[in-house]
């Protein structure tokens, strides 16, 4: 019996050093067959010749002409995915590090449980390696916004952890999920992509895990350093349109609250640009679809 075939997924913007390490990373793993495509979101850093001398034919290649954002941009890598029949896409950020059994332990899961749409590993810091960043979230229906799984659940020892949204840096997708609920909406250009896609899965049956025996590194935010103005915007203003199309009043009085009150800290520290840039985004967020 052949094994699913798991295509991965890696857009790239302006970071090619990281790329190149998140691709050699993949590559030294041991789960067949697997195919890496690199989409490059139009960087200006030479990063497509560069990817390209270094891996050749052994990687697919696909360079955009423009930055079309996360979600546009890994569309593109998806549909190219689907085109060559792929099982399962495993979506990856450029800046993380996965160890070799990573795809080996989450396709383990997934080959036994049909029910199961979406899969995380546990993602750790690449500066910290023993911390933990991010093992999914949860939305009890207490909470107005989603709680982040503690760390602790990793003590439990249990096999797979059932939560609401896994992050985008790392998220294993079943080939029927995309047939069933479309790609990513490339309204979001950055930020909440990821979490309106697992609320889209989650609404037509599909159930979403972390695997915490399959582990990543994650360095955090690699195309945004050295941009906090601009990555709050963004932050601000998908968040907020997420918001708008997902969740309830009660939430949706709790983010502008949030969004308010951080405005009002940045105010006080005398942080202008954060001001403008949470205000511009929260307006955005509500005017845009």
């Amino acid at each position: 019996m052949e094994r699913p075939k798991v295509f991965i997924n890696i857009p790239n913007w302006n970071l090619k050093d990281d790329t190149i390490a998140c691709v050699e990373s993949v590559l030294a793993g041991g789960y067949t067959p697997q195919r890496v495509t690199v989409v490059d979101n139009g960087s200006s850093d030479g990063s497509a010749s560069a990817i390209a001398d270094r891996f050749g034919k052994s990687i697919d290649l696909i360079a955009n002409k423009t930055n079309m954002g996360f979600a546009a941009g890994v569309n593109v890598g998806i549909r190219h995915a689907l085109a060559h029949d792929a099982d399962w896409v495993l979506l990856l950020n450029n800046d993380i590090v996965i160890a070799p059994d990573m795809v080996e332990r989450l396709m383990a899961v997934a080959s036994r449980r049909p029910d199961i749409g979406i899969l995380g590993p546990a993602i750790f810091y690449y500066d910290q390696p023993d911390r933990v960043w991010r093992l999914g979230d949860r939305h009890p229906r207490w909470s107005p916004i989603p709680l982040k799984v503690s760390a602790k659940a990793l003590q439990t020892g249990v096999e797979v952890l059932p939560v609401d949204y896994v992050t985008g840096c790392g998220m294993l997708i079943r080939r029927q999920v995309f047939f069933t609920v479309g790609l990513f909406d490339p309204g979001y250009f950055m930020y909440y992509e990821d979490a309106d896609f697992c609320r889209r899965a989650i609404r037509a049956g599909f159930s979403i895990v972390c695997v915490p025996a399959a582990r990543m590194w994650h360095k955090i935010s690699g195309s945004t350093r050295g941009d906090v103005s601009h990555q709050r915007y963004l932050r601000t203003r998908y968040r907020v349109r997420f918001y708008r199309h997902h969740c309830s009043l009660l939430a949706l009085g709790y983010l502008s609250l949030s969004v308010l009150w951080t405005m009002l800290a940045s105010a006080l520290k005398g942080d202008r640009e954060a001001v403008w840039a949470c205000a511009q985004g929260f307006y955005h967020g509500w005017r845009y679809r």
